[in-house]
């Protein structure tokens, strides 16, 4: 099967932010940091309540912990994306930006592009994952083939 696709940054980030929503490191340091701001903001009211002598400073630090649990995660994802962006246009991805072909054989993925041709054997792919947009194929954990949808077959995407 033959798949001619064109890939732009927005396709890369998307594979980047697949990457990091679907690590499980990551899942654990976001819970970490999570329970870490959640007990830091009650931390901070429990100590304001006490040389105050009052329950709204702890109220308040309990309040804003429970803030800290819905959008720690959010934070994290944005800050990832911008750390991804900045990353993508220090280079000029020249071997990722642009025309591609994929050619799966049998036995192997042949990518090809202008700048060369790179070959896969079927057992060091780590995992093929789709999207309504993409279709990633892992060759590690940041590292794989980004198919757009409608960028090839419409039986693959």
């Amino acid at each position: 099967m033959e798949i001619e696709c064109t890939n732009t940054a927005e396709d890369l980030l998307a594979f980047s932010e697949h990457c990091y929503s679907d690590s499980a490191y990551i899942r654990r340091y976001t819970r970490n940091n999570q329970l870490l701001m959640f007990a830091s903001f009650g931390a901070l009211g429990g100590a304001l309540g006490s040389v105050h002598s009052t329950t709204l400073a702890v109220a308040i630090g309990i309040l804003i912990g429970l803030a800290a649990l819905v959008w720690t995660p959010r934070w994290m994802r944005k800050r990832h994306r911008r750390q991804a962006v900045k990353l993508y246009w220090e280079g000029t991805s020249k071997g990722t930006l642009g025309a591609h072909q994929l050619l799966l054989t049998s036995d192997q993925i042949i990518e090809t592009n202008e700048y060369g041709e790179t070959k896969t054997r079927w057992s060091a792919v780590e995992k093929v994952a789709s999207t309504r947009d993409h279709t990633f194929i892992y060759l590690g954990p940041w590292l794989g083939h980004v198919i757009p949808q409608g960028g090839g077959d419409k039986g693959l995407v």
